[in-house]
Parts: C-alpha cells; sequence; structure tokens
C-alpha cells in the first residue's frame, strides 16, 4: 500500500471521529469504538514512520508537500474547520495516549465562540496536559511557558490599574474597560466551560423528542434540519442502528393519519424517501422478523417504499427462513407489495429447487388472487411431495369452484398424505359438492384400520361444511356401535359428536342428548362438551 493511501486512509478515519464526537455523548459504547479505531491506525502509523505531521489549509490537508484527500469532501470541511479555528498543523508523536486522543476530540468540537471563552486552544491543551499531540509545530512546554508568560503580564497589567485605581492618573486607560472584560469571561474554569457546552449540545434524542411535540410547521422544519445535520455521520458509516430512530419517526409523522398537518407529513416524507436506500434492507429484514420488534408498523413501510429491490430481498428471505414467526412477518409484508409479488412469485414457479417453488405457492395461496390459480395448480405437476401437498392447500385459500374440482379430484390420491390435504381444504372451502366423497371416506372401515386417520379428517371436514347431509352422514357415525375395534370406533364416534356441535341446531341437540345418556367414557364426554356450544 501507497504512503498517499495510507495517509488518506488515517485522515478520513480522524475525519469520522471527528464527526462522530459530534453526534455522541462523551462516554458512549459507539463513540468509544470509534476513537479507539483510528487511535489504533495513528499509533500503527506512529510506531512505522515515527511522528506524523499534517499541515492544515482552508482547502484541504497537506503531508509535506504531498495533497492528501483533496477529493474527499468530509476531509475538506474538515481542514476548513480547523483552519477557522487558527491550527495550521497537528503532529502525532509516539508519547500520544488514548487519553489525550479524546480530549483533543472534545477541544475539536467546540465552537469558535467556546474556544474564545475557554482562553483558545493553546490554553485548552495546557489544561488538559496534551503533551504527545502538538499543535502549529508547539511542544506542550513551549504552549506553556507562553501561556504562564502571558498570565504574568496579565497579572501585571491588573496590578497596575489596581495602582491607577488607587492613585488616578489624569488620564484613564483606555484598556482598562477591555481588560475588566476579558477578566470576567475568564473567571469559569476550563472544565465548567467544557461541561456548558456539552449541556447545551442537542443531541439526536432530545431533537426527536421536540419534533414529536411540535405543532408549528416553521419550528417543525427546523428541527427536521437539525435532525439531518445530525444523522449524517450514520448514514456515512451505514450506522442503522443510530440511524433508525430518525426513520421511524419520519416514518410515523408521514402517515396520512397522523395527527401531524399536511405540510408536517409532507417533511417527514421527503426525508424518510431521502434517507431510506437499498444499503438498509437486510438491517429492516431482520427487525421486521424479530419477535419483541414494537416498530414494526413503520418498518413495513419503510420496506414499501424502498419497492422492487426490497420485495426481491424478502423473497430470497422467505426461501431461507425457517423460524415460523419469521415467515409470518415476511408473508404478510410480501402480501403489502400486491400485483407486483404475485407476478414475481409465478416467475419462480419455474425454479428447480423444490423449496423454493413450495415456498412461492404458498406466498400466492396467501395473496389468494385467482389470477394464480392455473399456476398454482401447474406446479402440482413437481415430483416432490412437498410442493404438490402445498399446492392442495394453496388452493384451499381460493375459493372458486376450479380449485373446488381440483381438490374432489385429488380425493382418489394413493398418497394418504396428499389425500389428507385435499380433504382439510375442502372442509375450509365449505364445499357442499364434498359431503357425499367425505361421507364415504369417513364411514369407510378397514381391518387393520390404516385409513382411520383419513376418517377423521373427513368427519372434521363434514363439520366445517355443515348442511342437512352433512348432518345425517355425522348421526349415523355417533350412533353406530360396533364389536370389534371398540377403541377407534369411540374415537370416529367422538369426532362426529364435536362436528356436530360445531354445526349446531335443535335436532342435533337432541341426538347429542339422547346419546350422552346411553354412552360412557370418551365419546360420553365428547357429546356433553359438544352441547355446550348447541343453542
Amino acid at each position: 500500500m501507497s504512503t498517499q493511501l495510507t495517509t488518506e486512509t488515517i485522515l478520513i478515519e480522524f475525519a469520522k471521529t471527528v464527526k462522530a464526537a459530534h453526534f455522541y455523548p462523551e462516554g458512549h459504547p459507539n463513540m468509544e469504538a470509534v476513537i479507539e479505531r483510528t487511535y489504533n491506525l495513528l499509533k500503527e502509523a506512529v510506531k512505522e514512520k515515527g511522528n506524523i505531521t499534517w499541515v492544515v489549509e482552508r482547502t484541504g490537508f497537506l503531508e509535506g508537500k504531498l495533497p492528501i484527500g483533496r477529493s474527499h469532501k468530509p476531509l475538506e470541511g474538515l481542514a476548513k474547520d480547523m483552519f477557522l479555528k487558527k491550527i495550521r498543523e497537528i503532529t502525532f508523536t509516539p508519547d500520544a495516549t488514548l487519553k489525550e486522543w479524546k480530549d483533543l476530540l472534545i477541544i475539536f468540537t467546540m465552537n469558535s465562540d467556546s474556544l474564545k471563552k475557554g482562553g483558545g486552544f493553546e490554553k485548552l491543551v495546557v489544561a488538559k496536559e496534551i503533551k504527545g499531540i502538538q499543535l502549529n509545530e508547539m511542544r506542550y512546554e513551549d504552549i506553556r511557558k507562553s501561556i504562564v508568560e502571558r498570565e504574568e503580564e496579565k497579572k501585571k497589567k491588573e496590578s497596575e490599574i489596581g495602582k491607577e485605581e488607587e492613585h488616578p492618573a489624569e488620564k484613564p486607560s483606555e484598556d482598562t474597560t477591555e481588560d475588566a472584560a476579558q477578566k470576567e469571561e475568564n473567571i469559569r474554569s476550563l472544565e465548567e466551560q467544557l461541561k456548558a457546552v456539552e449541556e447545551k449540545e442537542e443531541t439526536i434524542e432530545i431533537l426527536l423528542a421536540k419534533l414529536e411535540k411540535e405543532q408549528n410547521t416553521i419550528t417543525y422544519q427546523t428541527i427536521v434540519n437539525k435532525i439531518m445535520e445530525k444523522i449524517e455521520f450514520f448514514r456515512e458509516e451505514k450506522n442503522w442502528d443510530g440511524l433508525f430512530p430518525a426513520l421511524a419517526v419520519f416514518t410515523a409523522h408521514s402517515n396520512p393519519r397522523s395527527r401531524y398537518n399536511k405540510e408536517q407529513q409532507n417533511i417527514a416524507s421527503e426525508k424518510l424517501k431521502e434517507l431510506l436506500t437499498p444499503d438498509i434492507i437486510d438491517y429492516l429484514v431482520t427487525r421486521l422478523c424479530n419477535r419483541k420488534e414494537d416498530r414494526r408498523d413503520e418498518i413495513q413501510c419503510m420496506l414499501h417504499l424502498l419497492g422492487e429491490e426490497a420485495m426481491k430481498h424478502l423473497l430470497d428471505a422467505l426461501i431461507v427462513t425457517e423460524d415460523t414467526h419469521a415467515r409470518r412477518q415476511i408473508f404478510n409484508m410480501l402480501a403489502l407489495f400486491g400485483e407486483a409479488v404475485r407476478l414475481e412469485a409465478e416467475n419462480s414457479l419455474e425454479d428447480e429447487r423444490w423449496f423454493v417453488v413450495r415456498q412461492m405457492v404458498s406466498l400466492l395461496g396467501e395473496i389468494g388472487s385467482l389470477q394464480s390459480l392455473n399456476a398454482i395448480k401447474t406446479a402440482f405437476s413437481k415430483k416432490d411431495i412437498r410442493v404438490k401437498k402445498e399446492v392442495l392447500k394453496a388452493l384451499g385459500r381460493m375459493p372458486a369452484k376450479e380449485s373446488s374440482t381440483f381438490l374432489l379430484e385429488r380425493l382418489g390420491e394413493s398418497n394418504p398424505s396428499l389425500k389428507m390435504q385435499a380433504i382439510i381444504s375442502l372442509g375450509v372451502l365449505k364445499e357442499q359438492a364434498a359431503i357425499e366423497p367425505l361421507g364415504e371416506l369417513a364411514v369407510k372401515r378397514d381391518f387393520f384400520n390404516e385409513m382411520i386417520d383419513i376418517r377423521k379428517e373427513a368427519i372434521k371436514s363434514l363439520g366445517l361444511i355443515g348442511g342437512e347431509k352433512a348432518i345425517a352422514i355425522l348421526k349415523n357415525l355417533l350412533k353406530k356401535q360396533v364389536f370389534w375395534g371398540k377403541k377407534h370406533n369411540d374415537e370416529i364416534r367422538s369426532l362426529a359428536a364435536i362436528s356436530l356441535g360445531r354445526i349446531g341446531g335443535s335436532d342435533v341437540r337432541e341426538i347429542l342428548e339422547e346419546v350422552s345418556k346411553t354412552s360412557r367414557g370418551l365419546v360420553h364426554i365428547a357429546c356433553k362438551k359438544a352441547m355446550e356450544g348447541v343453542k
């Protein structure tokens, strides 16, 4: 790596650190990390090269006579600020400590008025005992000696003024008023002045709190401008945790249903669009899926504003996400994209990976657009049973004759898993045409009870569909007595009782009361429970 590139890299980090010091309060963990990173870079460079000296011009920095980072705007801005504060050169020596670096940052963040009140940067350097970092080619000892001499000169003048007041001369000193004013300015100690500056500093949190309460549009705009200045550092560093509070507030305020007036909503909306970039999508999706997230509504709005790129990112996340809660949040978010996500999901059905197809079928079922029926049915031709099952589940969310017909045909499937899913979906659709074939499945017994689960699902679906035909089938199942396989038969009778209770009606209540009186155990309990919900 070249010397110029190394120096420019260090200077850029140096500028970022100074900027960060304007945003973070002293001692903040993020600030400490930034400070230490830059300090370590400086120490490493000093160890390799000896002293590092940067000349400060109004237009930028130089190392020797070589301009450094002149195309980097933040560096140019820092150089100009330091130049106006009368800092012409800065040197880092091997003796520089982390504490000195932190103290120097405090001085760099002070404005001109604060520097003047503190007696200038030279006096502040001495007060903080910054010996390993030199400003304007002056060693700590030289600066201290200069300040002591000035202080002695000042005391001498004050002493002379005191004598003149005791023995006033014919002509008063013209400097008396000015010296008295200067004395007043230096009453406070350096530490008190620094504390006062810090107390006056408006943090992002304070500004956001003010914005929440502000109703005046002009003042609102002023506060927003201050916030944008404060969060610029977070944008450059891609510190999304630092940026998020402002994003959340702007999102909430831009909502047409918020209590803010139309002009304020427009201001918030404009800034939100300015701040949202594709770089933040991954961060927002991670927060969206977090179970403890309390700003999910705002995050959904942000992702929706980010448009197609966010949608595609969410689709990719859906494919690889196994957590049920996370998948649900992604599903809900994708559904907000409407027609755009439907078309994207349909195109993905051609993917060769079974799990991709399964997730897209599930998403299309969640969206529930009948325009996707043919695409979903086509996916049933895939060999993987998990994809086929997902197709049958998705059709159960799409009430249409075409869906019912397809599901009825699947009742003849040899695979029990597919047959069972078709039964469940027909029940969800409350398809009356399914009552007869479901009844046949429900009453069909086999010697080894291998079809018991199929029978149970058919009974449950009959209870969901309802109607006189379904009631008749369920009554017969409830009353049926057997000599062999009594345990399994009681399970069937109990489910029939529960399904009848779901349908309800006076006829149903009578049959439940009748059977409950003559039955014991599981069937008796099921009848009693079913009657609780029958009017």
